[in-house]
C-alpha cells in the first residue's frame, strides 16, 4: 500500500510538473497583466479623486467671490462632476439672464436639461427656466418643453402646467389654458401660492 501511495504521489508530482512546464508562461503573463491592471485602476482612481477635488475647489472659489469667478464656473461647467456641473451651468445662466444675454443663458439651461448624467431634478429645473426664456421669442419650443415637463410626473409638474396655462393664455387658447390649470390643481404639489395663482387665473378666464 505504501508503495502504491508513493507511486501515485510521484505520478501526481510529475503531472503537476508537466502542467507547470506547459502553462507557466501564460500563467506568468496573466499574473503580470492582472497586477498591471490593478495598478492602472488604482492610479486612475487617485487621479480622478484629485481631479474631482480640484474642480470642487474651483467651484467654491467661484461662488465665494473670486475675481475670476465666471472663468472658474465655466471650467467647472465643462469638467465638473454632474452635480457641480449642473450648479455651475445654472449660475452662469442666471448671470447671463440678469444682464439680458438670453442666448447664453439658454445655452447653459439647455446643457443641463440635455445632460442625462445630471440628476433629474436639476434637469427639470433647467428645462423650466429654459422654457420660461423661450416663451418670449419661441413659443412653440417653449410649449414643447413645458408639455414634456407636464407629462413627466416630476417635481415641477404643477409649475409646468401653470406656466403652460399662462402660455396658452398669451396665445389666445383659453380652453387649453383652462385644461392645463385644472390638471395642475389635481396634483398634490398644487398648494399655497401655486394654488392661489391658478385659481385666480381660472376665475379670470
Amino acid at each position: 500500500m505504501d508503495i502504491m501511495r508513493d507511486i501515485e504521489e510521484t505520478l501526481r508530482r510529475e503531472r503537476m510538473a508537466a502542467l507547470w512546464q506547459a502553462y507557466k508562461v501564460p500563467f506568468v503573463v496573466f499574473l503580470v497583466g492582472l497586477f498591471g491592471a490593478l495598478v492602472v485602476i488604482e492610479l486612475w482612481q487617485a487621479y480622478s479623486q484629485r481631479s474631482t477635488n480640484a474642480v470642487a475647489q474651483k467651484y467654491w472659489q467661484a461662488i465665494n467671490g473670486d475675481a475670476n469667478g465666471q472663468q472658474l464656473l465655466a471650467e467647472v461647467a465643462e469638467k465638473g462632476a454632474p452635480g457641480l456641473r449642473a450648479q455651475a451651468h445654472l449660475k452662469l445662466a442666471d448671470t447671463a439672464a440678469l444682464v439680458g444675454d438670453r442666448a447664453t443663458a439658454e445655452k447653459h439651461w439647455q446643457a443641463v436639461a440635455e445632460d442625462r448624467a445630471i440628476d433629474r431634478n436639476f434637469r427639470e429645473l433647467a428645462r423650466l427656466q429654459w422654457a420660461a426664456s423661450l416663451s418670449h421669442h419661441d413659443k412653440t419650443a417653449a410649449e414643447a418643453l413645458l408639455r414634456k415637463l407636464a407629462d413627466s410626473e416630476g417635481t415641477y409638474q404643477a409649475l409646468a402646467l401653470e406656466m403652460l396655462g399662462n402660455l396658452y393664455e398669451t396665445l389666445g387658447r383659453g380652453a387649453d389654458a383652462r385644461t392645463a390649470y385644472e390638471q395642475a390643481l389635481k396634483l398634490p404639489a398644487a398648494v399655497g401660492a401655486i394654488q392661489t395663482r391658478i385659481q385666480q387665473r381660472l376665475q379670470a378666464l
